[in-house]
């Protein structure tokens, strides 16, 4: 140092002894050297500017409102004051009715075997055999029994006896012998629609009872 004068050196045996003078002037110089020297002063830090990032909304477009159409004219036909003429019909077509022909009676067998009785209701024809004629007595039985019974409805059952030969016999002649009174009976003023004819097969049922004969009864009377 200016101000510090050190000096020494060896004295004896391993002695040392040192000299230490002092400069007054130095040591007010070092005084007041430290009221004129500034503190250093710090580094300024600037901090780095932080950008906010940029945020994108979305645009929002309003929906398109379609406007609504123009209505459109209708033409309403005019219609006319009077009305059309309605279409006459063509005159109805006459159809020639062919009239419902009478079954023909059959005329009365003097000698056919046979006689007529009372029933409940009506009467019974009975015949013998294989005959289906009428004599004249059972004729006028028929007749009186239409007349009587007028307007109808009146029933005939018609039976025959049986036939081993063949089966089918007893009921073509049970048959035979209702459609002759029928024609009388309708020969005598009964209409055709009001005779119901049955024909029977031949039955032991009714054993009592003869095996060729003919009912008829006044249903209005005797109804089944």
């Amino acid at each position: 140092m200016s101000g510090l004068a050190v000096m020494g050196g060896w004295a004896g045996a391993g002695k040392a002894r040192a000299q230490v003078t002092l400069n007054p002037d130095a040591l007010a110089h070092l005084k007041a050297a430290p009221a004129s020297v500034a503190p250093p002063t710090p580094p300024k830090t600037s901090k780095p500017a932080v950008s906010a990032p940029a945020i994108s909304r979305p645009k929002i477009s309003k929906p398109a409102v379609a406007k609504p159409a123009a209505p459109v004219a209708v033409s309403i036909p005019v219609l006319a004051t009077a009305p059309p003429e309605i279409a006459k019909l063509p005159p109805p077509v006459v159809v020639p009715v062919r009239p419902v022909s009478k079954p023909i009676p059959p005329k009365p067998v003097a000698d056919a075997p046979g006689r007529a009785i009372a029933i409940p209701s009506g009467i019974r024809l009975l015949y013998s055999g294989d005959n289906f004629d009428l004599n004249p007595a059972m004729d006028r039985a028929l007749r009186d029994f239409a007349r009587k019974s007028l307007p109808g409805p009146v029933a005939l059952d018609a039976f025959a006896g049986r036939n081993n030969n063949d089966p089918s016999t007893p009921r073509r002649l049970s048959l035979l012998r209702a459609l002759a009174a029928r024609a009388i009976l309708i020969d005598a003023g009964l209409a055709s629609e009001k005779i119901y004819v049955r024909s029977h097969a031949p039955s032991s049922d009714n054993a009592a009872l003869p095996a060729d004969r003919l009912d008829i009864t006044d249903l209005n009377t005797h109804p089944r």
